[in-house]
Parts: C-alpha cells; sequence; structure tokens
C-alpha cells in the first residue's frame, strides 16, 4: 500500500518521539526508537520511498497429526531468508479474508508492515503461475504490467519445434541491464540443477559465483591466468617442439598436432 509520503514521515516521527519518551523505562522501546530514526534517516537521505506492506505464507494439510509439523518446515524456510515469522492463531480466518482479490481493505493495521519499496518488491519474485507455461523449468518474470510470469526459454521451445538450439543474445546499450537478466536467468538454472560455466569479464558475475559458492578465476598482475593448451599424457614430456609451437603458433602444425 502505497501511502503519502509526507504523512507516513509524520508518523513515523510522532512514533519516534513516543519511544524516545519511553526509552527509558525499556530497552526495547530504545531498540525501537533506533530502527525507526534508521528507517527516517534512510527515507529522506536516500529518497525512499516508504510503503506498507502484508505479506503472509498459507499451508494446510488434510492430516491434522502433519499441522505442527509442516509449520515448523515453513517458520524454519522463512528463516533461512532473515525473515522472522509469526504464526498467526486467532486471526487466521480474518487474514485469509482480506487476502482474498479485493479483499484488501480488510487487513488491519497491525498486520502491515512499514518498510520500502525496494525491500517490498523483493518478496514478489517468489510468486509465480505455473499455467503460463507447462514446463517444469524457467525462470520467474514479469510482463509489462508487472504481473508474475513462469517462462521457459530453453527447453519448451525446443520441445515444440519452435527452435532448435538454446543459444541466447541480449542486445541493449549500457546500464540497459543485460548483465542483471543474464545474473537472473544464471540464478535460476542454478538452482534448477544447472551446470554453468561462465566466462567473465568485467566482474558482473563475482557476485553471483560468491553467493553461490562456486569457484572464479580472475586475472591479476601479480598472478596471472596460466593454463597448458596442449595434453601431455603420463611419461611424456614438453619437448623443444611443443615450446616452440606455443611460443609461435603454425595453424598447419597445430592441424598436425590434433
Amino acid at each position: 500500500m502505497i501511502d503519502e509520503v509526507q504523512k507516513t514521515m509524520k508518523k513515523m516521527e510522532s512514533r519516534r518521539r513516543r519511544l524516545q519518551s519511553l526509552s527509558a523505562y525499556s530497552r526495547e522501546n530504545a531498540i525501537s526508537r533506533e530502527a525507526v530514526n534508521a528507517f527516517l534517516n534512510e527515507a529522506i537521505s536516500q529518497g525512499r520511498q516508504p510503503v506498507r506492506a502484508h505479506f503472509n505464507l498459507l499451508v494446510w494439510t488434510e492430516k491434522h497429526s502433519e499441522l505442527k509439523d509442516l509449520r515448523n518446515k515453513a517458520s524454519s524456510a522463512l528463516a533461512q531468508m532473515d525473515a522472522n515469522p509469526r504464526q498467526e492463531i486467532t486471526g487466521a480466518a480474518q487474514m485469509f479474508w482480506g487476502c482474498m482479490p479485493c479483499n484488501e481493505a480488510d487487513l488491519p493495521d497491525n498486520e502491515q508492515l512499514d518498510t520500502f519499496c525496494e525491500q517490498a518488491a523483493c518478496f514478489f519474485t517468489q510468486e509465480s503461475s505455473y499455467r503460463d507455461s507447462i514446463s517444469d523449468f524457467g525462470m520467474r518474470v514479469v510482463d509489462r504490467s508487472g504481473r508474475p510470469i513462469w517462462l521457459d526459454i530453453s527447453d519448451y521451445p525446443m520441445r515444440s519445434g519452435l527452435t532448435t538450439n538454446r543459444n541466447k543474445a541480449i542486445f541493449g546499450g549500457s546500464g540497459s541491464g543485460k548483465s542483471f537478466v543474464m545474473n537472473h536467468l544464471h540464478r535460476s538454472y542454478y538452482e534448477q540443477g544447472a551446470h554453468i560455466v561462465i566466462v567473465d569479464v568485467g566482474h558482473s558475475y563475482h557476485g553471483l559465483c560468491k553467493l553461490v559458492g562456486g569457484y572464479y578465476f580472475t586475472y591479476d598482475e601479480k598472478d596471472p591466468i596460466k593454463f597448458n593448451p596442449f595434453f601431455i599424457a603420463d611419461g611424456d614430456t614438453l619437448d623443444t617442439e611443443k615450446k616452440g609451437i606455443a611460443k609461435n603458433p603454425d595453424p598447419d602444425a597445430l592441424e598436425k598436432r590434433r
């Protein structure tokens, strides 16, 4: 929910002053005051768009004995995303009703959190509608209206006869988002079990490689990349002829060596 910025900032300032007056009585109030103060500082210094957001995960099972275990699994999965989950028991019916299409106005204010648009949008990347593609392999994207869709641009076109290969090319000007799209594609494919080898120019994928625990080899003047293009079997040695070819390669000689 996008409110007026000035109205939201005024409400947060009022909350900060109230917590300031109560911070002497409780350490929790002092911590909350610092959190509100950091929110205001970021909103003003970086021009953030404050929003009110609500996210919930609905789980169900036909066996009542499995309900507790299912709740624990959901809470554990959210905790791995650095999200602090809270199980709603009493107001579950009200939240279920409020999250139906066109019923959002019935969500109570105490079930909404103050955050910024960038952070709130991160959770929407986990939405998908498998009716958009019958393929179980693909990536999450959005259409021009911002609606999340599931898209397979590799396997399904091959099976349907729309294309004969999986090659892809992305064209765009500087800063248009080429590396961003490819990072998203590689991360999506990696999470679905794909083995990925990238020749990176400009360290565009160093962060992704570090995130997933991959191996990244980079050039450094003190430690340049070294490799031997010639196969040397056990017991064989790098003789003068091979050294000469490596220094001054001749196409005919290389073809003979192959």
